[in-house]
């Protein structure tokens, strides 16, 4: 990621890591791969600071990327995922959610279904809020776990049900 302090801010708020490399995973997206051939191509959904949800075709070829690779997604799970990631394109960046979540140190979590009580089609996300809510559809996660999670916290729930890879070596799906 590129050198802002809100990346340090998010590194410094990220819980104790268990990846090898020593640094927070500090910004996330979910890739659904165009073939089970090119598994470093696809359409790639998330947010970034004081953006919109984005869906857009994207080719990861980066090394600094860490990948979590998921085993077997039925084709209609993963039909399910990439229409929720589709309806959210758009969506606004939860600043307040993130903004508290940094000042607490993680303990106040407001997600982004705080905007509904004012318009009831509005939902704002971050990064890992809206990848969380993606595999909480596809049933990767429990349904109750909170979606404002930091990017580690997400990779490292990850890990007993998926397995790392690079974007030249996954198979279907990954995040």
């Amino acid at each position: 990621m590129e050198e802002h302090w809100l990346n340090r801010a998010a590194e410094h708020l990220a819980p104790r890591t268990i990846s090898s490399s020593g640094s927070a995973k500090i910004h996330c997206e979910i890739l659904f791969p165009e073939s089970d051939f090119d598994f470093h191509k696809g359409y790639s959904c998330s947010i970034c600071f004081d953006g919109r949800v984005f869906m857009r075709r994207k080719e990861f070829s980066r090394d600094e990327w860490t990948f979590r690779i998921l085993r077997t997604v039925p084709s209609d799970v993963f039909d399910r995922m990439r229409s929720f990631c589709k309806g959210c394109v758009g969506d606004y960046f939860n600043h307040l959610g993130f903004g508290m979540y940094g000042l607490s140190s993680g303990v106040i979590r407001i997600n982004g279904s705080w905007t509904r009580r004012f318009h009831p089609m509005t939902r704002r996300w971050f990064c890992s809020e809206i990848v969380i809510e993606a595999l909480k559809i596809g049933g990767y996660l429990p349904t109750d776990l909170s979606s404002v999670q930091h990017p580690e916290t997400l990779y490292q729930l990850l890990q007993s049900q998926s397995s790392a890879g690079t974007a030249k070596n996954c198979s279907n799906f990954i995040v």
